[in-house]
């Protein structure tokens, strides 16, 4: 019941739809922007603007902004990913263990 009031509101549809194509943009970044671009761009694209060729435009030495933005979407997730499952197993067992014992210890806890 839950689960379906849940996705039957429109904001949550978007941020679902929102949420998977980050994690596959991550996921596989070569999809939209191609392999990382770490190479100092010798044609003289430096800072340019926003363009048709480099969507989100190029920081000072010629780099596409959006590959470095995507690629370092990959290294955000993943920290997010460790952060959420070392908080869940901490949380997890300060839980397991006030439940056990209670008394001093849940109070301590």
């Amino acid at each position: 019941d839950f689960l379906r009031q849940f996705l039957g509101h429109g904001g949550a549809q978007l941020g679902i739809v929102c949420l998977i194509f980050f994690f596959v943009l991550a996921a596989v970044p070569n999809i939209l922007v191609g392999p990382l671009q770490t190479a100092i761009n010798a044609t003289g694209d430096f800072l340019a603007p926003p363009s048709s060729q480099h969507l989100l435009g190029t920081d000072e030495v010629g780099r596409d902004v959006l590959n470095l933005v995507v690629h370092g979407a990959r290294i955000s997730l993943t920290i997010a990913l460790l952060a959420t499952v070392i908080s869940l197993v901490v949380g997890t067992s300060v839980g397991i263990t006030a439940g056990y014992y209670g008394g001093r210890v849940d109070v301590w806890l």
